[in-house]
């Protein structure tokens, strides 16, 4: 099927890779080596601070999800890109 001007398009998903990722696995090594509580959230945002990936929303929201949960911890990629 020919697709602007394509004959071949190959879908690549941008999410997690269910092969490599195992929420099983236990976290609590990793907890203690980045000081975080056993009772405490997560929120883990591996992606570049570029306007693409719209890091600015979960920035302004830290304030509401700490009022909300307390026992929050944000963790985001600090490479910022032009």
């Amino acid at each position: 099927r020919m697709l602007m001007g394509l004959t071949s398009v190959e879908l690549i998903p941008i999410g997690t890779d269910v092969q490599l990722f195992h929420p099983e696995v236990p976290t609590t090594e990793l907890r203690e080596r980045l000081q975080i509580p056993s009772d405490s959230y997560v929120v883990l945002s591996p992606r570049q601070m570029t306007p693409h990936y719209n890091q600015t929303t979960i920035i302004e929201s830290i304030p509401k999800v700490l009022e909300e949960i307390p026992n929050t911890v944000f963790i985001m990629k600090d490479t910022f890109c032009n």
